[in-house]
């Protein structure tokens, strides 16, 4: 008996696990059409050198979900999304 009852329960979850994937699934539908871009292209894309594009960074302007460190803690490589990056740079006080 406790095989069918671990069964029935093993096959409930399988199903809860579903109806969560479906919903994180359809929740990350708009974010699949980020456009992840370099250093050297975001200083193109806003018109502004290496340093200042840093010196935002450093002072939170750039922040959040708008570049991530896709290198080590040693050598950091920032890659950032192109919509949220123009987003905060151009509605900075």
């Amino acid at each position: 008996m406790t095989s069918t009852a671990d069964t029935l329960h093993l096959h409930r979850r399988l199903d809860e696990l579903h109806l969560k994937i479906d919903l994180l699934l359809k929740a990350n539908e708009g974010h699949q059409k980020t456009q992840w871009i370099n250093r050297k292209e975001a200083c193109e894309l806003l018109n502004i050198s290496d340093s200042n594009l840093m010196n935002l960074i450093a002072t939170g302007t750039i922040k959040g979900d708008a570049f991530r460190n896709v290198g080590t803690e040693k050598r950091i490589r920032y890659r950032f999304d192109s919509n949220l990056l123009k987003i905060q740079y151009f509605s900075r006080a």
